[in-house]
Parts: structure tokens; sequence; C-alpha cells
């Protein structure tokens, strides 16, 4: 193992801490968990801890150390993770030539712990226990959105519009995302990149992308939404290429194989540089996952994903002004449609004109000629 420099561990805390703004990415899984808050991590790493019914505790009691290490689940990788040493006193220290100056063993565990000057001079601080054995028994929490995650609306940009949100990043992304078949997908500065290389145009090229999932199951829970007015929003930021497909492309909100919000949906034959899709839904659903319908000789890089309530009751106080039954609508934003295609490109220019809009249906439009839409 190559040595970590000093000034590189500041670098590699925030790396790991920057999966999230608000809320908790994963948890401690094991057996003993539910039961007794018990988990297993290996000697490699800090042995038997105790994290919580949960596993979710951000304060965790390692036996081998015998004191409570400050270590949420969100600071810990496969490779090892960063804690708080309230007490260095009282544990035995081996020297880790290998691994560089700082590094030691504690108290009879195989792991390497990075101690630093800092730590060793004043007695506490922050370490890094490098894990040596084959993982660390991690898994994903689930994401509950809340009424005070709430969006700041009016606001100038999406740092404070999405304050109190939850922000998944993309290393959120790259953990807990499944594709299927014949997606490429890479890591990029600032994202994660999905490619669709399929060349045969139409439907069966379609390739699907699901993010917030583990194993087939949903991790996003908007249960909140049960018995109250309002809706959960998702704001998806991406940059989508569709310059080469002929297919629309489509995020969903879905739990299972059903969906339970309404869709946001890009044409083709476009590239759409850092634009924002807000797929949102008005039902409490749990074990819900974002999917993205990716298209043929599409391209897709998400950046991160913003997850938020708004409770506002909506009422009849300021209806007459909001509502004008299309009045003063020109030509160009007045539409007449035959089909669930048509309907769908007539919604989404009224969407961009932001300007009063009269559509008017000339034939049947059907839930699935809806849905195929």
């Amino acid at each position: 193992m190559t040595a970590m420099k000093r000034g590189q561990v500041g670098v590699v805390l925030m790396a790991l801490m920057g999966g999230v703004l608000q809320g908790q990415l994963t948890r401690w899984e094991g057996p003993e968990v539910a039961t007794e808050g018990w988990v297993d991590t290996g000697n490699g790493f800090l042995g038997w801890l105790w994290c919580g019914e949960g596993g979710d505790s951000p304060w965790v009691y390692p036996l081998a150390l015998g004191q409570y290490v400050y270590l949420p689940a969100d600071y810990a990788t496969e490779a090892g993770g960063w804690g708080y040493l309230p007490r260095l006193a009282g544990i035995e220290k081996r020297p880790l030539e290998a691994y560089g100056s700082g590094w030691y063993g504690l108290n009879g565990l195989d792991g390497a712990a990075y101690l630093g000057s800092g730590v060793e001079g004043a007695g506490q601080g922050w370490f890094y226990m490098a894990n040596t054995g084959l993982g660390l028994p991690l898994g994903p929490a689930p994401l509950a959105v809340r009424p005070w995650h709430a969006e700041e609306v009016g606001a100038s940009n999406l740092a404070e519009r999405f304050a109190r949100s939850l922000r998944l990043s993309a290393g959120y992304i790259r953990r807990f995302a499944e594709t299927d078949a014949d997606i490429y997908q890479s890591s990029v500065p600032g994202g994660v990149t999905f490619l669709n290389p399929l060349l045969i145009p139409g439907g069966n090229s379609n390739r699907r992308i699901r993010v917030g999932v583990r194993d087939g199951e949903g991790l996003l829970d908007f249960s909140s939404l049960a018995g109250i007015s309002g809706e959960a929003r998702l704001g998806l930021r991406a940059d989508v290429d569709l310059s080469q497909t002929t297919n629309g492309f489509y995020v969903r909100v879905k739990r299972g194989e059903t969906e339970v919000a309404a869709n946001e949906r890009l044409d083709s034959g476009r590239v759409y540089k850092d634009i924002l899709l807000e797929p949102y839904l008005t039902m409490a659903h749990g074990e819900a996952y974002v999917e993205v319908t990716l298209p043929w000789q599409s391209e897709l890089t998400i950046k991160e994903l913003f997850l938020s309530m708004d409770t506002r009751v909506r009422g009849f106080a300021d209806m007459e002004a909001r509502i004008t039954g299309g009045a003063g609508a020109s030509a160009e934003n007045t539409h007449r449609v035959h089909n669930a295609a048509e309907l769908v490109t007539a919604l989404e220019r009224a969407r961009a004109a932001q300007a009063p809009t009269i559509i008017e249906v000339a034939g049947p439009i059907i839930y699935a000629d809806w849905v195929a839409a």
C-alpha cells in the first residue's frame, strides 16, 4: 500500500463525505445488527463494533478499542474509513513502517490506522483506518424525504433553491445505480456518464438506468406524503446528448415496475446541457427509485440528484390570477392535437413558453397511447 501523505488526509476525508449534503447514505449491515446492534467488520478493520439496531449510529463502539468512536457509515468505504478518536491514551500502538510515517496497528487489530502528528500530539482527533480485510459490511440506507426537505421557491440559483433538500452526488449515483446490459458507465469530473452504444433504431434498443436502487429494490422513501397535501420533487441535473437518436428520453419514478410520478421527457435530435429534469409525485410511496430510459446512440451524464418536498396548500385564493383559460394566447401558443405524441409535444411547448396557451384535442387519447408517448 502506498503511504498517504499528510496533505492528502483532508482531501480524502472530503471525498468520502461528498456523497450527500443532508441525510444518511449507508449503514452497517449484518445478522446481529437488527437484534443486538453489533456488526463484525473483521480484524482487518475494527473487529466487532456496536452501531445501533438500525446500523446507523454515528458513534460506534469497537470492542478492540474499548471506547466510542465517531465513525458514521457514510465515512467508510470498502477500503477503510475516517473516524474521530476521543482518547488515544490506553491504546497500544505498533508502528507500521511499511505504510509510512504516522501509520500504526492498534490493540492487536490487523488494520492500519493513520494517526498523524495531530492525533499523537493532542491525544485525540481524526484518524483513518485502512481496511486490510476482504471488505466492509456496508449497505445503503433508505432515503426518507421529509417535509423539512423543502425547496426555496423563487431562489435565484440551485444552491439556494435546494439548500434544505437531500442532495445525492455522483458518488452516490456510482454506488447505487443499476443498468441494463449494453450500457457503458464511466466516471467523469463532477458526474457519472452512461452511454447506450446500440446502433439499431427502435424501442427494442432502449436501455434503462435505475438510480437509488439495490438488488432491484428502491431506496427512496416518499411515505411522508401520506395524509398531507403537497408533492415530492426530484431534480436530476444532467447533460443529455440525443443528437444521434430518433427515440425519446424519459425520467420516471417507479416502485417495482409501477410508475408512481409524473415523468419528464426530452425530444430526440438535440443536445441538452446542464438541464434540470423534475418528475414529481403526490401520493405516498416507499421503496421507490428513478428510472431513466436511454435510447440507442445516446449519452447521459448525471451530475447530482435533489430530493425535496413542497407541502404548501395551493388553494383558491390566487386561482383566478393563475388560471386564465388560455385568454390572450398567441397563434404560436395555440395547438391542435390528434394523438398522445402531439399532446406531449404541445404540453412541453406550453411549459417552455410560460405564457397563456390553448390546446385543442381533436381525437381520442387513451391511457396506453399516453404511456407509449
